[in-house]
C-alpha cells in the first residue's frame, strides 16, 4: 500500500495527501502534509507494509520522483518522507525530525 504526497506545481498550489487508509487531503505548506502524515500514522493500525511515494508534475503528468522501501517501521516513513521533503522544509523543522525520527530506526533496516 501506498501514501502518495504530490508537490504543488506552483507556489500558490496546494499540497496533496493520499491513501487507501484516510481520505485525500490538501494542504498550503509541505510541514501541514508532515504533521498529518505523523498523526495518521500514529493512529492508524495497518497490517500491510505502506511506502511514502513523491510525485511532481512533469510535463502535464504525475510522475514519481521518490519512493521509499516497504515498511511497517513508523519512524522510518516519517523520517523518509521528511528526506523526501527536505527542500520544502525550515531547517528547524528537519531538524526536529532528524531527532525525532533518526535514533529510532534500526540500522539493519
Amino acid at each position: 500500500m501506498k501514501i502518495i504526497v504530490k508537490v504543488p506545481k506552483t507556489e500558490t498550489s496546494k499540497w496533496s495527501l493520499q491513501s487507501k487508509l484516510f481520505p485525500a487531503r490538501r494542504f498550503k505548506t509541505a510541514s501541514g502534509v508532515l504533521n498529518r502524515l505523523q498523526s495518521v500514522l500514529l493512529r492508524t493500525e495497518f497490517d500491510k507494509k505502506l511506502a511514502i511515494v513523491i510525485k511532481m508534475s512533469i510535463d502535464s503528468s504525475w510522475e514519481n520522483v521518490n519512493e521509499s522501501l516497504d515498511s511497517k517501521d513508523r519512524d522510518y516513513l516519517n523520517y523518509a518522507a521528511g528526506c523526501f521533503l527536505e527542500d520544502y522544509l525550515s531547517p528547524e523543522y528537519l531538524k526536529s525530525i532528524e531527532k525525532r525520527y533518526l535514533k529510532a530506526i534500526p540500522d539493519d533496516l
